[in-house]
């Protein structure tokens, strides 16, 4: 309940709402990452998109930190019996993806230029301000009640918004749709996905990119061990070194396939960090595939290959 301590989250108001009529307890320092999200995405290029509407956190988190979340039947399981392995991890991967998810889009935010103050707390029901100053979704009294002087206003507690009720139905339904799913992907709080068998046609070649892999490591000083997990460097060895295009190095290293981002943001973070060689056409393909909310991470590389093309 303290309000220093920050709880972020997607649709956040409905846990909260929860906790309040079966607990009994009054949230404070609420923070919706669908508002900061649409803020460092929209607010420069698309601000009319600027809204309070809440988005699904596994959609953010796929096209900010360019990992799959958790799907399956155990968001719909017996949450009041003794909490299965699979469930404590289900929530504390929910729980671990909002907080990276607010750390990538705060700093996003900072980068910014002009740069906009971070949107207000939940709580507070205050618009979204963007970089020049103008402002972006209503408060949900407002909306609610039309506009009222400001005294009747901060008398009020804030309630759930139209949007925020439907988006709290839809989870329901979806989770109820995803029961019995066996679409078992999730993020892990290390970032790097099991490796699974890959496909016969790429074997020769991961097993390739593995020697290299190998190689690569044994060379490195201690000081930079550790920069990028052996998951990112194998990804770089075979889209550069065994020159595989981005599709076949999702397939080669998973399957089902990893997601085209997840595999563009392995080769970048690799072609970044440790200054390795590249294909500058190729490179651009990687950078194409990234989101625009995520371009500030790989700003330097986008100039740099712009200017080589």
């Amino acid at each position: 309940e303290s309000p220093d301590i920050l709880k972020a989250g997607v649709n956040i108001a409905g846990d909260f709402t929860r906790l309040r009529k079966c607990l009994g307890i009054e949230g404070q320092g609420i923070f919706e990452l669908s508002h900061l999200y649409k803020l460092v995405k929209f607010s420069e290029k698309e601000p009319a998109k600027v809204n309070k509407s809440p988005l699904k956190l596994a959609e953010q988190v796929q096209e900010v930190l360019f990992l799959p979340l958790h799907k399956g039947n155990v968001r719909t399981s017996a949450w009041s019996r003794r909490l299965s392995m699979e469930q404590v991890e289900y929530a504390a991967t929910d729980a671990y993806a909002g907080f990276r998810l607010f750390r990538e889009l705060d700093r996003a935010r900072s980068a910014m230029v002009p740069t906009p103050p971070r949107p207000a707390l939940w709580e507070a029901d205050q618009p979204i301000i963007l970089g020049n100053g103008e402002r972006a979704g209503e408060s949900r009294l407002k909306r609610k009640t039309g506009i009222k002087k400001a005294t009747e206003v901060e008398s009020q507690t804030p309630v759930l918004s139209p949007e925020e009720e439907q988006a709290l139905d839809d989870e329901e339904e979806e989770a109820q749709a995803e029961a019995g799913a066996d679409d078992t992907e999730y993020f892990s709080a290390e970032e790097e996905p099991e490796d699974l068998e890959p496909g016969e046609v790429e074997t020769v070649k991961y097993e390739a990119a593995d020697q290299w892999l190998g190689q690569w490591e044994s060379n490195l000083s201690l000081e930079r061990k550790g920069k990028n997990t052996p998951t990112n460097i194998r990804a770089y060895a075979l889209w550069h070194v065994q020159g595989l295009p981005l599709q076949q190095v999702a397939e080669a290293m998973r399957q089902p396939p990893l997601a085209l981002t997840t595999v563009s943001s392995y080769v970048l973070e690799v072609v970044k960090s440790e200054s390795l060689p590249y294909d500058s056409p190729r490179l651009q393909e990687a950078l194409d595939v990234i989101p625009p909310v995520a371009h500030w991470r790989y700003k330097s590389l986008i100039q740099k290959t712009r200017s080589e093309i």
